[in-house]
C-alpha cells in the first residue's frame, strides 16, 4: 500500500520558524561584518597585517577580492544556518550560538598572538 504523495512530501518540506533572522544569526553576521571593517581600517593604514592565510590569499589580489570573499566566506554560512533553522531551530540555535563564542576566541587570540602586548 503506497502512501499517498501530501504525506511523505510533508517530511521533504521545511517547516519555517520564523520569517525574520534569528538574533543570534544577526549578531553573528554584525560580528564578521565588524571585523571586516576594522580589519581593512587597520590594514589600510598599515597598522595589521591579515592574520587569516585563506583571506591573506585574497587580500594579495587586492581589495575588492579581500572584501567579496570576506563577506562570502563569512555571511554565506550564516544564511545556509537560517534557512535551516526551519528544520532543526534549536540545533541551530545551539550551533550559532557556538560560532559566537568560537569567532570571538579566535579573533581575540589571533589580535593578541600576533600583536603581543608588551
Amino acid at each position: 500500500m503506497a502512501l499517498p504523495v501530501t504525506v511523505w512530501m510533508r517530511h521533504l518540506t521545511f517547516h519555517r520558524v520564523s520569517s525574520r533572522v534569528s538574533p543570534e544569526g544577526a549578531t553573528l553576521a554584525l560580528l564578521c561584518l565588524l571585523d571586516l571593517v576594522v580589519t581593512v581600517g587597520l590594514i589600510h593604514t598599515g597598522i595589521a597585517v591579515e592574520g587569516n592565510p585563506v583571506l591573506g590569499f585574497y587580500l594579495q589580489r587586492g581589495m575588492g577580492a579581500f572584501i567579496a570573499s570576506k563577506l562570502l566566506l563569512s555571511l554565506g554560512p550564516i544564511l545556509v544556518l537560517e534557512w535551516l533553522r526551519g528544520r532543526r531551530p534549536c540545533f541551530i540555535r545551539h550551533l550559532l550560538r557556538a560560532s559566537i563564542l568560537l569567532y570571538l576566541l579566535v579573533y581575540f587570540g589571533g589580535v593578541l598572538l600576533l600583536n603581543p602586548l608588551a
